[in-house]
């Protein structure tokens, strides 16, 4: 799955990146702030959309890293993202590592809880379909 145009990337089926400070100007995309995140309107450093995918936001300042660990994890066993997520949790102590690792691990688990539930309906804002018609209808 391509799409030809510079503000998204495909990174994998999972994960897909782009500038959220693109929104305000893509009208079809229905951008409505996530009322549960603590980030500001366009801030946030990822999305859930429709058919399990993570729209990372690559003005997070912290957005390669994100990118590179999502990467490895989402080709991770639930059981395995389960064992290390309990295994970061008791820490006291975290490094800044293990704090991206953890906060990865929260963003796959959620990942797959919302692919199972947009299988049966889907309830987001933001869809893949909505994403790849914008894009297609504005190829550069």
């Amino acid at each position: 799955m391509a799409l030809d145009n510079k503000n998204i990337e495909i990174i994998n089926d999972s994960i897909w990146a782009f500038s959220y400070a693109l929104f305000p100007l893509i009208t079809d995309l229905n951008y409505v702030p996530d009322p549960e995140s603590p980030a500001p309107p366009l801030k946030e450093p990822y999305r859930y959309v429709d058919g399990g995918i993570v729209l990372l936001n690559k003005d997070f300042r912290h957005y390669q890293s994100l990118c590179d660990v999502l990467q490895d994890i989402c080709r991770w066993s639930s059981r395995r993202i389960d064992a290390e997520s309990s295994r970061l949790y008791a820490m006291n102590e975290k490094s800044a590592g293990d704090s991206i690792l953890f906060a990865c691990l929260v963003i796959e688990k959620g990942r797959r809880l919302r692919k199972t539930q947009s299988s049966s309906g889907g309830i987001l804002q933001i869809t893949k379909e909505k994403i790849q018609k914008h894009f297609k209808k504005h190829r550069q």
